[in-house]
């Protein structure tokens, strides 16, 4: 069992974006369900909002990670789960078969030790990203 570390959206920057403030770097902007969320329906399927076009052929179950986790964050098991890119790649979601098993904590996020980096279609990585949610 491997931990991991969330990074909470403010600590990165990713919060809203208004006109004075131009981001240059390929992050999330929003999610489904929102962060922390504790009343999930095992029928969940997570997404990540991205601030650029996300390429479908880097984004994949190897660059994100979708798991259920204990409340220190180590990894419990993984859900099976396929990728897709959506609304011209601003939306990435977690596709799962079936329900999420009710009574854990699941964190979908980038993982840091892939061999190819979730990009936009620039080539710029997907900066550090965790979203904790859970099915009662």
């Amino acid at each position: 069992m491997i931990p991991f570390l969330l990074v909470p959206p403010l600590l990165l920057g990713c919060g809203a974006k208004d006109e004075d403030t131009a981001i240059d770097a390929f992050v999330v902007v929003g999610t489904t369900p929102d962060p922390g969320v504790e009343d999930a329906t095992a029928a969940t399927q997570p997404e990540l909002r991205v601030n650029a076009e996300a390429d479908a052929a880097a984004c994949t179950v190897d660059s994100l990670s979708f798991s259920a986790i204990s409340d220190d964050g180590t990894v419990l098991f993984d859900v099976e789960y396929a990728i897709t890119i959506e609304e011209s790649g601003s939306k990435i979601r977690f596709n799962h078969d079936g329900g999420l098993s009710e009574g854990f904590r699941y964190a979908v996020y980038v993982n840091t030790r892939a061999e190819t980096a979730c990009a936009d279609v620039d080539g710029r990585p997907l900066v550090p990203y965790g979203l904790e949610f859970f099915v009662p």
